[in-house]
């Protein structure tokens, strides 16, 4: 269970906890060029959690190339924050929608927290 869960002030918990990962994990240990750029990421990529993920509408939204939103979901994958399931398909060539992967975040919190967030700095 995540550590925030049994805190006092689980909200406050999860925003540190977001920019201690955003700060200490991301950009010291240099796993993405443009934090900026991750940080616009991350809000677009909490509305997908649990969705069909189409790399090219999300560098679209995040103004970022397509191949660098694949290397942002794969530093959360190496990082252990989400992971990807991938459909079951006999056939090889089926439809675009069979072999489109799903991301999950590891907390469903997180992610909430994440376009929650959005939705305040927009107000």
């Amino acid at each position: 269970m995540p550590s925030h869960y049994q805190t006092a002030n689980p909200k406050k918990a999860l925003k540190s906890y977001i920019e201690d990962y955003l700060v200490h994990e991301i950009q010291a240990e240099g796993l993405v060029r443009s934090l900026p750029g991750f940080a616009r990421f991350s809000d677009i990529m909490s509305f997908s959690n649990g969705e069909m993920i189409n790399f090219t509408n999300i560098s679209r939204e995040v103004a970022i190339d397509a191949k660098i939103v694949k290397e942002y979901f794969h530093t959360l994958e190496d990082t252990l924050l989400g992971y990807f399931i991938y459909p079951y398909s006999k056939k090889v060539n089926r439809e675009i929608i069979t072999s489109q992967p799903k991301f999950y975040l590891f907390d469903v919190g997180l992610a909430t927290h994440l376009s929650k967030n959005h939705f305040e700095t927009i107000e």
